[in-house]
Parts: C-alpha cells; sequence; structure tokens
C-alpha cells in the first residue's frame, strides 16, 4: 500500500479544532496523490510536548489534545495508524515529496499546513473533495439517543462559543435574543432544538430555558460529529465546530461577520487564507454548508430550516466562486501557496494548479504575464530549473490540450 506521511509538528501547529483543517487537507492530498492510507504523525513541540503559544495553558493543551485530537482521528477512514512522538525518536528523512504532508517537512525545519490557504489551491485546481466522517460505532450511539429524545426525528443543532479569547465584540457570541425567538417558532412548527455547549460549559445551566442540551456532544467528537450528520440543519458562528461541520455530510449554516480587533476574525484573515470577501463562500465547501453573512436573524433561521426541510442536502457539488473579485482573491492566495510548494521542487499537482491559474487569468485578464512573474522569483528561494520546467510543462500541456480540443 502506497501511504501519505502526515506530520502534525507541535512545534508550528496549534493544539486547537485546526487540526480538522490539516487532517481534511490530508485527506484531499492524498486522493490527489492517488495514495492508499494515511499514517498521521505527531511531532511533540517544545513546551512541554505542544507549541509555545498563550492560546492554552500545558494542562488544557494535554485535555485538548486526549479528549478532542485524538478522538478526532476517528473521523477520517483512510488513517490507518498514527503516532506520538518525540523529535529526537523520529527518523523520515528518506521519503520523497510525494508521499510527505505538508509539503517539505523536515523535523529540523517543521512547516505547518493548519490554515486553508492550500485548500483555495485545491479549489482552483479542482482536485476532488471528499468528506471528514463519524465512525460507526458513534453513529449507532446517535442513533439511540435521537431515537429516545426526539422520536419524531426533526431536529436542528445550535452550537455555541461561551469562550471570551479572541472575541472581543462578541462577534463569535450566539445572539441569544434572538434564537430565544427563533426557537419557540421552530417549536411551534414540530422542530426541535438541541443546544451544543462549549465542552467546559457542558454541566453549566442551561442557555435558554426550557431547551434541551447535549452534553454528550460537548464531551465526545465523535458523538458530536454523528449528532450533526443527522440533524435537519447545524446552526453556528465563527467557531471550531462550526469548521469541523464544513468539512463533513452535515447540512450546516456558519453565521459570519468581520472584525478587525481579532485577527482571525479580520478582512485580511480571510482574503489571505480563504480568498474570501464578504458574502463569499469557504473553499471547497459543498451546497449543503452556507456561510450567512451579518445576518443573524429569526427571519434568517427559520427560511434556513424551511429550505431543509424541502431539500435534501447537495454534497456533490462544491460552492462556486461568488463573483470576479472572489475568483481573483482565490488566484492570489492559490499563487501564493504555489510558489511555497515550489521550494521543495516539482510535482505534477503543480503543473495542474499553474495551468489552471493560468487558464483563468487568461479567460479574465487580472495580472500580467505569470510565467514572467515567476521568473523574477529570486533563485536562492526556488531553483531556477524547478521554475524553467513549471513553465514548459504547463505550456506544452496547455498546447497539447488545444490541439486536441481543435481535432475535436
Amino acid at each position: 500500500m502506497k501511504t501519505l506521511n502526515c506530520f502534525y509538528d507541535m512545534a508550528v501547529s496549534p493544539c486547537s479544532f485546526d487540526f480538522f483543517t490539516f487532517l481534511y487537507s490530508a485527506e484531499i492530498c492524498r486522493i490527489r496523490r492517488k495514495l492508499d492510507n494515511i499514517q498521521l504523525i505527531f511531532v511533540q513541540g517544545p513546551r512541554n510536548k505542544f507549541r509555545d503559544d498563550n492560546i492554552r495553558s500545558d494542562q488544557q493543551n494535554e485535555t485538548y489534545f486526549n479528549n478532542v485530537i485524538v478522538p478526532g482521528i476517528s473521523l477520517l477512514p483512510s488513517c490507518s495508524s498514527f503516532m506520538w512522538l518525540d523529535r529526537n525518536q523520529t527518523s523520515f528523512d528518506s521519503l520523497s515529496e510525494k508521499y510527505i504532508f505538508p509539503r517539505g517537512y523536515r523535523l529540523n525545519q517543521p512547516v505547518s499546513e493548519y490554515l486553508s490557504s492550500g485548500l483555495v489551491a485545491c479549489m482552483v485546481r479542482q482536485d476532488k473533495h471528499s468528506f471528514l466522517e463519524a465512525p460507526t460505532y458513534a453513529k449507532l450511539l446517535a442513533d439511540k439517543l435521537i431515537k429516545n429524545r426526539c422520536p419524531d426525528g426533526k431536529f436542528i443543532t445550535v452550537t455555541s462559543r461561551e469562550i471570551e479569547r479572541d472575541n472581543t465584540n462578541n462577534t463569535r457570541t450566539l445572539n441569544y435574543h434572538v434564537w430565544r425567538k427563533a426557537i419557540r417558532k421552530l417549536a411551534s412548527m414540530g422542530i426541535k432544538t438541541f443546544i451544543i455547549r462549549d465542552t467546559a460549559a457542558a454541566s453549566n445551566p442551561p442557555l435558554f430555558e426550557g431547551v434541551e442540551e447535549l452534553p454528550e456532544a460537548s464531551i465526545h467528537l465523535p458523538f458530536r460529529l454523528a449528532v450533526y450528520e443527522r440533524a435537519l440543519v447545524n446552526f453556528s458562528k465563527n467557531n471550531g465546530p462550526g469548521g469541523l461541520q464544513l468539512y463533513s455530510k452535515a447540512r450546516a449554516v456558519y453565521f459570519n461577520a468581520f472584525d478587525d480587533d481579532v485577527v482571525a476574525l479580520s478582512r485580511n484573515w480571510f482574503l489571505s487564507n480563504f480568498g474570501m470577501n464578504e458574502g463569499d463562500q469557504f473553499p471547497l465547501s459543498t451546497l449543503s454548508k452556507s456561510c450567512i453573512w451579518n445576518d443573524e436573524s429569526e427571519n434568517r433561521i427559520i427560511d434556513e430550516v424551511v429550505n431543509a426541510l424541502g431539500s435534501e442536502p447537495n454534497n456533490s457539488l462544491i460552492n462556486g466562486f461568488s463573483n470576479r473579485e472572489n475568483l481573483l482573491a482565490s488566484l492570489v492566495v492559490a499563487f501564493n501557496h504555489l510558489i511555497t510548494q515550489l521550494k521543495f521542487g516539482l510535482l505534477a499537482e503543480d503543473i495542474n494548479l499553474f495551468m489552471r491559474i493560468k487558464e483563468l487569468n487568461h479567460e479574465y485578464s487580472f495580472f500580467d504575464d505569470l510565467d514572467q512573474q515567476l521568473e523574477t522569483i529570486p533563485e536562492h528561494y526556488i531553483n531556477r530549473k524547478t521554475i524553467q520546467e513549471l513553465i514548459t510543462n504547463s505550456t506544452n500541456h496547455r498546447t497539447d490540450r488545444r490541439h486536441l480540443e481543435a481535432q475535436s
């Protein structure tokens, strides 16, 4: 079997829900490179095995790793094994780039892949999409709970974020007033609402009087996703589990808004990492996912539920580019991602990405000569031979394609 070795290095990667962007990106890479399975390698970081940052304490990191990240591995069926290794006890130097993710990873020069620029490149390249999925045992547990607590089977979930970190203007906090009214309206329509709290708040007094909560989902990640998969629609704001929904088959509504006082909510962050402006959809998300901007309202909530009642989730097609500006921003992100990959040599996926960027640029006339822009990159950053091979191959392939189209 041909294995993709995926390194989540805790020296440069956070102990957070960003891990699932990494995991999903690894799966898309595995499919693109036609490999059979994934071996996941966690490499310990410098501060009590984790990254030296101020996001969580050492104890919180350990709890999060064992209660979220390790169970989360089971959401990827192609992952055949995982390891948790000391850097000094690890040796994978003989692997070729085709079998390494992230590209260019080395123990003495770790790189990360937990942001979304790679997924933007996947979308531009038109890679085949896939999904994270709850394991069978979790699905059975969810079925049993739903049968007992919601016999009619029509329910939604609302995922709350209650921690204060990176939430300066409460952009990530539910609009409780709106949700009280919406939940009452949904109940009158025969739709049950389950609230899923932060793990740390799972045993707190209820957020909404008389509204049922699912503490089981707050503390058990595979069960959480199994419930999401069975819900009529799942609502969240900008939070970790909301991101998890984007990579699943669950129908999801993701309420979003910019907040330039928080880096990860800022306009620049979305533009440079997701290729998104206000109104755009997340890259490589399917039509069953909807990012709703600046409209966390009762009417919008009810409309989304009514729409879900009248249609099946569409996970076969992805959300396309919203408009010319979304395409332009995405091409910039994809081109920058390509440049970082070329530092580690040339693969077929680079040629395919560059060809696609050039095709879209030819159609929309965004940039000047892209070959020339590549040639201006200093040789100490990218090997000149790599650039010339990329340009030659992308030109030849494009010429061959045009020739075939003309013959047909």
